[in-house]
């Protein structure tokens, strides 16, 4: 019974998390399509897309095997430990190896998603991006294999809320110049809010 509970009680928090950061999006989105346009947004999207991929490929799955250990070894301190720090460090060498491998390839990336490289210096830095996430990834790993659930949905909700803010402000000073740095600035500001709770 205890057991049921429990699960409710994480289901309950990760859903409330979740619907919530759905509607910082919406709001997010709704705001930039004011200020950019359709043309943005659309641009934004793509940025998240390739970032988003060169993550995943990027991280070969550390970040789940990496729960899995930090469940199993929540028990005993010195394993848990060697645990962490594998994971860091996993995610940051596999991290700036995807920065690297991004950067080299920027120009064919551009060419085959945008059809040009006038957006090449864009890809580029997105590579940055990858080794943002990688590294904000080991950090909810952590809260996520430790079911320190509270703290994982405070750091999803709180996370949001400032992405969406440093965004819109800075798409409203850059313009369509400030698209790539919304991109950018929500792994910056997860690992600032992760590191915090982790």
């Amino acid at each position: 019974m205890t057991s049921h509970r429990q699960i409710f009680k994480s289901t309950a928090i990760v859903g409330g998390a979740s619907v919530i950061n759905i509607a910082i999006g919406i709001i997010k989105v709704k705001v930039l399509a004011v200020l950019l346009g359709p043309s943005g947004v659309g641009l934004m999207g793509l940025y998240q897309n390739i970032m988003g991929m060169g993550a995943t490929l990027a991280g070969c799955g550390i970040a789940s095997s990496g729960v899995r250990q930090l469940a199993v070894s929540a028990g005993e301190a010195e394993i848990l430990a060697v645990v962490r720090r594998a994971l860091w460090q996993g995610n940051l060498i596999l991290g700036i190896v995807g920065m690297f491998v991004l950067w080299l390839l920027r120009e064919p990336v551009a060419q085959w998603v945008f059809g040009d490289a006038a957006h090449m210096g864009e890809v580029g830095w997105l590579g940055v991006g990858v080794l943002l996430t990688l590294i904000a990834g080991s950090q909810t790993a952590l809260l996520q294999g430790l079911r320190r659930i509270g703290d994982l949905a405070r750091v999803t909700v709180i996370s949001a809320s400032f992405s969406a803010a440093a965004g819109i402000l800075l798409v409203y000073w850059l313009g369509q110049a400030g698209v790539i740095w919304v991109v950018l600035v929500a792994p910056a500001i997860s690992i600032v809010v992760a590191d915090y709770y982790a």
